[in-house]
């Protein structure tokens, strides 16, 4: 017990190491206890401790014996209040644990939840690029295909002029062979 009076859980976990699974079994056995008279019926009606029927008749009494069913009941009702106090503890305990595994996925929530973010923002700026990228990209083809016209346009005047040249260079040997030497 502690200064002011209350039981400190602690301290009779320690002295008196019932485990919690066993408190129905306790509480079973103080059940079929309470079934048991503990004392004979008292006599006369009119007095308070029980007088056992065997007592002598001729007016000395005999102390009554302890019961060994007071003392199993005792022993069983201190066992119980022990376990009730470790059961109170370790619903206490278990509430605690709770509490802690609750903010533990709170703080990993929000962890995710930066992390998602940051992911995102990412994803956006690379999508940005992609599409500037798809762009210049678009661009350049076009331009390509722009210099391969003119490069086109270009080769095909330069074939055009050289046909021309080769077709004037033809016509005047034929032009030379017609003519009489």
């Amino acid at each position: 017990m502690s200064r002011d009076g209350d039981i400190d859980p602690h301290a009779l976990v320690a002295r008196f190491p019932t485990k919690i699974e066993n408190l129905g079994e306790i509480r079973e056995k103080c059940k079929l206890t309470d079934q048991i008279p503990l004392a004979s019926p008292v006599r006369d009606g009119g007095e308070d401790s029980a007088v056992p029927d065997s007592a002598p008749k001729n007016g000395t009494r005999k102390r009554p014996r302890p019961s060994p069913c007071k003392a199993k009941v005792a022993s069983l009702t201190a066992q119980l209040q022990t376990a009730e106090h470790c059961d109170a503890f370790t619903k206490v305990q278990v509430q605690s644990l709770r509490n802690e595994l609750d903010k533990a996925k709170e703080e990993v929530a929000e962890v995710w939840k930066a992390r998602v973010a940051s992911l995102t923002l990412q994803l956006t700026s690379v999508e940005g690029t992609m599409a500037d990228l798809k762009k210049d990209l678009t661009n350049l083809r076009q331009e390509l295909a722009n210099s391969k016209l003119e490069g086109a346009k270009e080769a095909k005047a330069q074939i055009e002029a050289e046909l021309q040249l080769v077709f004037s260079t033809h016509t005047r040997r034929q032009r030379r062979t017609r003519e009489p030497l």
